[in-house]
């Protein structure tokens, strides 16, 4: 699969979490997923991204937290992430587009915008302790260039029961007990 197909059934997850009037804890169940109520930040066995893979992914000026432009002025990320932080976030925040390595002035080569946090939007149902409707939009402040990642919704739900695969992204840990996160962004298939 290339990684351009990967970030279509990606988008489509995240974008089907917010549309749909369903909590995260009821996809799980619907997928047979084993429902844990826990933030994990690793991507064990990860490797690190190609240039050019998912130019839409989205990275926060604090750690541990990823998302996707969706549009030229919105990004998708999780509720956990911004909910105890919007007034820091609208005031300081900053949101990398393109985001490819972390420590790197030139981003590894791949070309990288950021943007102030204009508004946050919350999902009104988010349910902290049970990380239901844990998703949120952000309204950059402004408009990015880079081109948002494209949301399919039509045969998301054929996707999961063909044996495709998934791709998570992101920069957590590659390893059990270890805390040492990468400066390259990762993938991994699951």
């Amino acid at each position: 699969m290339q990684p351009s197909n990967r970030g279509v059934i990606l988008i489509s997850i995240c974008a089907w979490l917010l549309l749909m009037p369903r909590s995260t804890l009821g996809l799980l169940e619907a997928l047979n997923i084993e429902n844990r109520h826990e933030i994990v930040t690793k991507i064990i066995g990860g490797d690190d991204v190609p240039v050019g893979a998912y130019p839409w992914f989205s990275r926060t000026s604090w750690p541990k937290c990823g998302g996707t432009l969706i549009s030229k002025e919105f990004v998708l990320t999780a509720a956990h992430c911004v909910e105890k932080y919007i007034y820091q976030i609208e005031r300081h925040g900053v949101f990398q587009v393109g985001a490819l390595c972390r420590d790197d002035d030139e981003n590894c080569a791949q070309k990288m915008e950021e943007f102030s946090a204009r508004l946050i939007y919350v999902h009104p149902s988010y349910t902290p302790e049970l990380l239901q409707h844990d998703v949120a939009l952000i309204r950059l402040n402004g408009e990015s260039s880079i081109t948002p990642a494209k949301i399919d919704l039509e045969g998301l739900a054929d996707s999961f029961e063909s044996g495709k695969s998934l791709w998570p992204i992101g920069f957590g840990v590659l390893e059990y007990g270890t805390k040492f996160q990468p400066n390259h962004l990762q993938h991994v298939e699951v």
